[in-house]
């Protein structure tokens, strides 16, 4: 999680950078190499979601490292003696003395709108800067979304939803409601479908993220950073009631299923391995605190943690399997195991890449995205114990908005809620936005921001 290095003919790792439990730091990420061996710019991500990015510099001649600028990212060196960084959807130029590495005078903001993909609070640089000066981009383009439900023909029929830009959808067990996040706010948000009206469930300005309803469809859980890295609360699905924190961790986890008997599976970003599938069993409930009542804090138990990232894991509706995401092949697939005795079966379910899956309700089929964003099925048997599957086959040619839980199943598996950018046909994931390459971009950089 920390930063390492490896010569480039093979040979032993270095480790650059260590993680400082003490600042809630969750990972290093896009070093950038100085000139001369000086130093090492990285982007310091601690408390995920609640504290801004942090950009920093590893100052090689000492093995110190200090914080240069707040609420930035993925630094690059421009050899005018500027350092170049993303924030808030645009991007900054500020001075920089190599010698001293330090920040000599103001960020200046550029006119560069550029796009901002966030993935579990962690947003991807979208900009890329050559040694001579060429800046690509992705123009940020900041469209609303769309609900819609798609049917098995492709028919789309859409919702009365406001246009707002919609990530994560998930349905409640009845159908009659579904958990929302937007990008465009903090909290989670429920859709009653029988009156088209879209009601705000927690509150705070803390982030909400990753709902998931209970088997019962009375409660909803999620990952919130209100108190530092994200843990998991839950809430009254009507409203009713207090927020209830269940975990208390310096790790940052999410939920993702919860199983008949009501322990949730989710995922844990740990520090020696990264995003784990665990599962987050209810402790005896403590002592009350005055007139509170006393509150049953959960633990969380590693079900599969390899060096690769692990997470979304979704429990098959008998409870005897889980399906997850597995990027032990280099690329994410889809991996599914039995439940809860996990080492009696191993089966790769997808072959060319594969997010984001999904149980039919009957039980009878697997969904998920493949590496072109489009849904996909496998048909399933886990009857007696045994997980038997079929071919996969595409079930939507369009290539719809989002990754990470952005769809759902209809119970009958006949229809498909997803999510559809508005005013704009969909486009291939693989395509993305346009790319914007900017020759000689650094020429006249000096005159623009005066570096002493």
């Amino acid at each position: 999680m920390g930063l390492r290095s490896l010569p480039d003919a093979g040979g032993e790792v270095t480790t650059l950078t260590s993680l400082d439990p003490a600042q809630h730091e969750i990972f290093h990420s896009s070093p950038w190499a100085l000139p001369e061996r000086r130093g090492i710019l990285f982007t310091n991500w601690a408390r995920v979601g609640d504290v801004e990015p942090q950009i920093a510099v590893l100052d090689l001649r000492t093995g110190r490292r200090k914080t240069l600028l707040r609420g930035g990212l993925a630094p690059a060196y421009v050899h005018t003696g500027h350092l170049l960084y993303q924030a808030s959807g645009t991007l900054y130029v500020v001075p920089f003395d190599l010698e001293r590495l330090e920040v000599t005078g103001e960020p200046v903001r550029q006119d560069l709108s550029v796009s901002a993909v966030e993935h579990l609070g962690i947003v991807s640089p979208a900009f890329a800067l050559s040694r001579t000066g060429t800046l690509v981009i992705v123009p940020g383009k900041a469209e609303p979304h769309q609900l819609v439900w798609v049917d098995r023909q492709g028919r789309e029929t859409a919702l009365n939803t406001p246009p707002r830009m919609y990530e994560v959808i998930r349905l409640s067990p009845d159908a009659t409601r579904a958990a929302i996040t937007m990008a465009d706010d903090k909290d989670v948000w429920v859709w009653d479908f029988a009156r088209d009206a879209l009601t705000r469930l927690t509150f705070g300005g803390s982030v909400g993220w990753v709902p998931v309803w209970t088997p019962d469809g009375q409660q909803i859980l999620y990952a919130s950073n209100r108190a530092g890295p994200y843990n998991l609360y839950r809430r009254n699905a009507d409203g009713s009631g207090a927020e209830e924190r269940l975990t208390t961790s310096i790790n940052a986890q999410v939920p993702n299923s919860v199983t008949p008997d009501g322990t949730i599976l989710g995922a844990e970003a740990q520090a020696t391995t990264g995003w784990n599938v665990v599962k987050f069993a209810a402790s005896p409930r403590g002592p009350s605190s005055g007139s509170a009542a006393p509150i049953a804090l959960f633990r969380s138990d590693e079900v599969v943690a390899t060096p690769q990232a692990e997470y979304a894991a979704n429990i098959s509706p008998d409870g005897r399997f889980f399906a997850f995401q597995g990027h032990e092949s280099g690329r994410p697939e889809i991996y599914v195991r039995p439940y809860p005795s996990i080492n009696l079966g191993r089966w790769q379910v997808s072959t060319e890449g594969g997010v984001a899956p999904v149980w039919a309700r009957s039980g009878r089929e697997l969904f998920f995205l493949d590496g072109s964003n489009r849904l996909m099925a496998v048909p399933v048997q886990t009857a007696d114990g045994r997980f038997i599957q079929g071919k996969a086959a595409r079930v939507l040619d369009t290539a719809y908005w989002g990754t990470f839980y952005s769809y759902d199943v209809s119970p009958d598996g006949q229809r498909f809620l997803m999510i559809k950018r508005s005013g704009t046909p969909n486009q291939d994931a693989a395509a993305g936005s346009s790319i914007d390459v900017i020759l000689n971009w650094a020429d006249g950089l000096k005159a623009r921001v005066p570096a002493r």
